[in-house]
């Protein structure tokens, strides 16, 4: 379910091109989503009981529905963070998402 974990050491010198650098292109794009894939957290939830000892009995917030598993939606915020700023990294390379063939699935139009 999880991956397993590894020790990486990354060379951030200026200027030295890895996976992660260069040009967009779809293969810079497959190495983000299988990060994304491998490490973002997605939403599970939280008994009842547990969010009220977390947050006190008056917060309310989003639930689940029980075919869902029921109690409340908890992420890492860490993940809506990553999600952003990579909206922000596509926004900076509009003239490539833009494209269609490109265009990632929150920017296009559903029918």
């Amino acid at each position: 379910m999880y991956p397993q974990w590894r020790y990486v050491q990354f060379n951030g010198t200026l200027g030295h091109q890895t996976e992660w650098t260069g040009e967009t292109r779809p293969e810079v794009d497959a190495v983000g989503e299988k990060w994304a894939h491998d490490l973002l957290v997605e939403y599970a939830s939280i008994p009842e009981t547990t969010f009220k000892k977390l947050h006190g009995a008056d917060l309310e917030s989003a639930r689940l529905t029980p075919e869902y598993g029921g109690g409340y939606i908890r992420f890492l915020e860490v993940s809506h963070h990553l999600h952003c700023l990579n909206i922000l990294r596509m926004g900076v390379h509009k003239d490539y998402y833009m494209q269609e063939a490109h265009k990632p699935v929150i920017f296009r139009v559903r029918p």
